[in-house]
């Protein structure tokens, strides 16, 4: 390759990357119901319109919009990590709150998500959450964004969020301050390798893209003990693509990440290491970054059933 090509590569990839820095903040200003800067505004429809994107903003909701504002956020704030050798680090760093945040902010989608589409199809996952002693185990509770939808969704519902790094847990114990849900979820800085809860929880959520590989197997271990009799795991894994630049620029941002580069079927192989059952792979668009995997704890534990 010349230099010329190099060039006319890197162009092209600079489009794209502000054309979707345009859209973020499109995104933004239709949020906060405030324009956008004058100077900037008609430059940012433009791009909307080369897009074909402005009519897809029509009729959407705050609700529908802050996750995938949050979405844009993380992945043009990790691509800065990668650009710069002083933040090059694989993880988090106690300067990176608005990372965190809008890592934290992009799963808020997901609690309607399960309500309305995954949740019907997992066996007697429904009614758990809605009883009166719902209990949810997020294992990397982060920012809490993702525990305070759930909670919002299921009313009754108590949740346990553990993570390791205490600058995430402050700005989770913050927002569940705001959200006014502090009787409803506990904090605990903790890694899930340490959980020693047993059958105390309906569903448990793993997201190994920010779970280092080294400790999945004996997480699972420790989860599938947590979980009650017939409770469910929800565990997202990096999704295999048949694009290699897609599959590529995956796999580098979840090792910035620390997370996990294990394949789905490893991750199969691990649950039922586990003793789950009921593992299936759930369909995932064909843009998304990752699929999720389901699997059951046994209604009845047959290691004491067998005696």
């Amino acid at each position: 390759m010349t230099i010329d090509a190099l060039r006319e590569a890197v162009a092209r990839l600079n489009t794209a990357a502000t054309a979707l820095a345009a859209v973020g903040a499109v995104l933004e200003a239709r949020i906060a119901a405030q324009p956008l800067n004058p100077a900037i505004r008609p430059h940012a429809e433009e791009i909307l319109d080369a897009l074909g994107l402005a009519s897809a903003l029509e009729g959407t909701s705050t609700e529908d919009l802050t996750p995938l504002l949050a979405e844009i956020r993380t992945l043009t704030l990790t691509n800065a990590k990668i650009l710069h050798t002083s933040s090059r680090d694989c993880g988090w760093a106690p300067s990176e709150p608005v990372l965190m945040q809008s890592a934290g902010d992009a799963t808020s989608r997901f609690p309607r998500a399960l309500a309305s589409t995954i949740a019907p199809k997992l066996e007697g996952l429904l009614p758990r959450l809605s009883s009166p002693d719902a209990a949810f185990l997020e294992v990397g509770v982060g920012v809490a964004a993702l525990a305070i939808q759930m909670a919002r969704t299921w009313p009754n519902l108590r949740i346990v969020g553990l993570d390791v790094w205490a600058p995430a847990l402050a700005l989770a114990r913050e927002n569940i301050r705001v959200a006014a849900l502090e009787e409803r979820i506990e904090l605990r800085e903790a890694s899930g390798e340490s959980i020693a809860d047993e059958d105390a929880f309906d569903l448990a959520w793993i997201p190994s893209l920010f779970v280092p590989e080294r400790v999945l197997p004996d997480l699972l271990k420790r989860v599938h003990r947590a979980l009650r009799p017939g409770g469910w795991l929800l565990l997202p894994m990096l999704k295999e693509s048949t694009d290699p630049l897609a599959s590529s620029v995956a796999r580098l941002r979840t090792a910035m990440w620390g997370g996990s580069l294990a394949s789905t079927d490893e991750a199969e192989r691990w649950l039922a290491e586990a003793d789950f059952m009921d593992v299936r792979r759930l369909p995932a668009a064909p843009v998304a970054m990752t699929g999720i995997l389901v699997a059951r704890k046994a209604t009845l534990d047959r290691s004491r059933s067998d005696c």
